[in-house]
């Protein structure tokens, strides 16, 4: 048995042995690249001194040769992630924070900063949690508040 265990070692990475999972070059957990389409997908090594090949890294002098896979390069990796598609929660937020003197912008149904912001201001005069999203709880106390101010 010790001897399989020795043999199982051998093949598999500390990192996976120890149940942390694949890790960065500089030992922090892999992060969520975000591609030009707007697909997430994620990296299980983050090149940030060398170049993504394949799964791994390796000196930005050497040319890769083998096709893609899980590792990404440092730059492309976007905090944010891509605008998303116009909401209808959204678009009835942004008509009743109008409504109610908040300037929210357009009412197009995309979460701009202006709306995100004019969230963030209605949920704190109402005391609920300040998220600046459109969520459940926002969304019934924005229609109290605008059905009561009729």
């Amino acid at each position: 048995m010790i001897s399989s265990l020795r043999f199982i070692s051998l093949l598999l990475p500390v990192s996976l042995l120890a149940g942390a999972g694949p890790v960065t070059e500089t030992g922090a957990p892999p992060v969520c690249r975000v591609e030009a389409d707007g697909s997430a997908r994620a990296c299980c090594r983050v090149c940030t001194t060398g170049k993504a090949c394949g799964n791994s890294c390796i000196s930005r002098s050497y040319t890769c040769r083998r096709g893609p896979g899980c590792a990404c390069d440092a730059a492309p990796i976007r905090a944010t992630p891509a605008p998303a598609a116009a909401s209808d929660a959204v678009r009835e937020a942004q008509r009743l924070l109008g409504r109610l003197g908040y300037d929210a912008g357009p009412a197009d149904g995309r979460m701009g900063e202006r709306t995100r912001t004019a969230i963030r201001r209605f949920q704190a005069d109402q005391g609920l949690s300040v998220d600046g999203t459109a969520g459940p709880r926002t969304l019934e106390r924005l229609r109290q508040v605008a059905s009561s101010r009729r």
